[in-house]
């Protein structure tokens, strides 16, 4: 799995710059929402898109910046702390897929429900 995940992210590196740009907009348009607008303002209304976005731009560069740099598999014919330290290293790997797959699942609920309040709201 996590040599799927690697080639995965090493397909989409590109996209890193625009997952970085787009953050920085969302970003950028939360702060103007916040510090720029009336409490009671028009502007409101792309709060909670805002907040998505920024939710997935930084989920798409956690993914591609961790993956990338995924170890290969085991060889048989290293040494046995070598072949430990791999493990060590691929099992990190494993946790931060499992942590990621948890992360995405919470970015997607949270993206339904801010959807789901957003588009009632929505005059």
């Amino acid at each position: 799995m996590i040599d799927s995940l690697h080639r995965i992210a090493v397909r989409i590196r590109p996209l890193r710059h625009v997952a970085v740009v787009l953050g920085v907009a969302c970003l950028a348009g939360l702060g103007m929402i916040i510090f720029g607008t009336p409490a009671s303002g028009a502007g409101n209304r792309f709060l909670m898109p805002a907040i998505v976005g920024f939710i997935w731009c930084l989920s798409a560069y956690g993914f591609i910046d961790t993956f990338q740099s995924v170890p290969g598999r085991l060889d048989s014919d290293r040494g046995i702390i070598a072949r430990v330290k791999r493990r060590l290293y691929r099992a990190w790997f494993w946790f931060l897929a499992a942590l990621f797959a948890v992360s995405t699942l919470a970015a997607l609920f949270l993206t339904i429900r801010l959807g789901s309040v957003w588009l009632d709201t929505w005059p």
